[in-house]
């Protein structure tokens, strides 16, 4: 039995009117409502557990095909019909907090909530006994496994809260660190997303602010200051702007935790009065890269049965967090180790070589280097450098010679053209 495809010109009857009510019902069961947004001139359907946006011609179809599964056959009563009753919406929000709608008392709009939490279809922690030896592989130390587990189970627990530092897991490769993210963590916490570059996060029309609860940063690279000092914002900030396409960019609260996953030693540069991270020691391998790939095997084929993910969903909803602290991250011997790395004797000898040469050229900073001894900094490290300096650079023209000069924020072109006027001067035998 199908529906009948064109619309009927009589009203249906009380006992079509009950099934197509059911229909009706089914779609706001699956998540649907009507939308009017900045993005299109006309009424949408908006599938709130899928993000997804329709035209009102899908329902054609998709009530046919409800008819067919359930043998109804039915006049089909036109989109306006079917879409009267559905909750009307003018945008969504992302509260880990709310119910599926929440209401604007003041402008009486309604907006549909897209966090999606996971619903067990059963209470047990009952975990195999691969899953506690997964964690005690990544994490040797317990104590920085059970830091690293409240982290992760408060995400769980209080979604809502977010902390105000974040982890820094760097390892050997084929550790486990994607596939943990990938097989356990996002389909727990649903909200999740993977950058491999740090644009993917602070890039224009990214939503990963607005709606991610959980990102990866999978071996994220830059030599860019300005790029370290968004990402200082984004890791602190509770509050960050968010630009849609075709729409105007509003700020709005986020709830994104981020995992810098690495292999490398320094992921990123360091302060030393570094508070956003919270780093561990490196995770290695605890015999060879195919004896870990073989012991993930075994784990992956256990979290692939039936109800293992309600355990492990549940083990989580239930991990003790007393004495954690969101918004103070707990003493990291590996996180000093990190910020120790990120200064070398390069930077040193630069920090001295500006306090006597307040103006340079990078030509000429490199040159004193390898007069001292050291070898030439490394094209990506420049910036890093500049940035502690509190330095910015810029073209001038100056004796003569354009070239590109180094000088301290605030310094004006007529202060750094003095500077090296008396430089010059100087080194001829003049006084400035």
């Amino acid at each position: 039995m199908t529906a009948i495809n064109e619309t009927s010109n009589q009203p249906p009857t009380l006992e079509e009117q009950a099934e197509i009510a059911a229909y009706v019902t089914s779609l706001k069961e699956r998540g649907f409502c009507k939308i009017d947004d900045g993005t299109a001139n006309q009424t949408r359907l908006f599938n709130r557990f899928t993000g997804e946006k329709f035209y009102p011609a899908f329902l054609e179809s998709d009530f046919d095909r409800y008819c067919r599964v359930n043998r109804k056959q039915l006049p089909y009563p036109g989109s306006g019909y079917l879409m009267r009753t559905l909750v009307h919406v003018v945008g969504h929000r992302f509260d880990p907090q709310g119910g599926p709608y929440s209401v604007d008392s003041r402008a009486g709009l309604t907006y549909v909530n897209l966090f999606r939490k996971y619903e067990p279809s059963s209470a047990s922690t009952d975990v195999s006994p691969l899953f506690h030896e997964f964690w005690e592989r990544m994490f040797p130390d317990p104590v920085q496994r059970h830091q690293a587990l409240q982290w992760l189970a408060h995400a769980v627990q209080r979604p809502w809260e977010r902390p105000s530092y974040h982890l820094l897991w760097t390892s050997d490769p084929g550790t486990g660190k994607g596939w943990v993210f990938e097989n356990i963590l996002s389909p727990i916490l649903i909200h999740t997303e993977i950058a491999a570059s740090y644009d993917k996060v602070l890039g224009r029309f990214s939503t990963m602010l607005e709606t991610g609860l959980l990102v990866l940063l999978d071996d994220c690279k830059t030599s860019s200051s300005s790029t370290q000092t968004k990402l200082k914002s984004v890791l602190s900030e509770e509050r960050q702007h968010v630009e849609r396409k075709n729409m105007q960019g509003t700020m709005v609260r986020t709830y994104t935790r981020f995992i810098l996953a690495s292999n490398e030693a320094r992921p990123l540069y360091l302060d030393e009065d570094e508070r956003r991270w919270l780093a561990f020691d490196r995770m290695k391998h605890r015999v060879d890269a195919t004896e870990t790939q073989s012991f993930i095997a075994q784990l992956d084929a256990w979290i692939k049965l039936p109800g293992s993910l309600d355990a492990v969903y549940c083990w989580f909803l239930r991990y003790d967090l007393t004495g954690f602290n969101p918004k103070r991250p707990p003493e990291s011997s590996a996180l000093q180790a990190i910020v120790a790395l990120s200064t070398n004797p390069q930077e040193e000898f630069a920090i001295g070589f500006a306090a006597d040469n307040i103006v340079f050229t990078l030509a000429e900073l490199q040159d004193a280097l390898v007069m001292d001894g050291l070898t030439k900094l490394k094209p990506s490290h420049v910036p890093h450098i500049m940035s502690r300096l509190r330095y910015t650079k810029a073209q001038m023209l100056i004796t003569g010679n354009r070239s590109t000069y180094y000088f301290p924020d605030g310094m004006s072109a007529y202060e750094v053209q003095e500077v090296r006027n008396g430089n010059a001067r100087v080194v001829q035998g003049s006084e400035f």
